[in-house]
């Protein structure tokens, strides 16, 4: 495998090996706790806001293209 050739050698000079820790999105206790927060979030005048900012600022950038 190549990924692991790669993974198992040497940084390059200059570099330096970082490990990332990330949730398991397909855990159901990770699932949960995105529900949970979505919902204190769903009637939130500020999130609304913030909401529309970012829609405002993908039309601008033009991300569908």
């Amino acid at each position: 495998m190549k990924r692991m050739r790669e993974r198992d050698a040497p940084a390059p000079p200059g570099y330096k090996d970082v490990v990332l820790r990330l949730p398991d999105t397909s855990s159901p206790a990770f699932q949960a706790e995105c529900r949970r927060q979505a919902r204190l979030l769903r009637d939130d005048p500020a999130e609304a806001d913030h909401a529309a900012w970012a829609a405002a600022a993908a039309a601008v950038l033009d991300l569908d293209t």
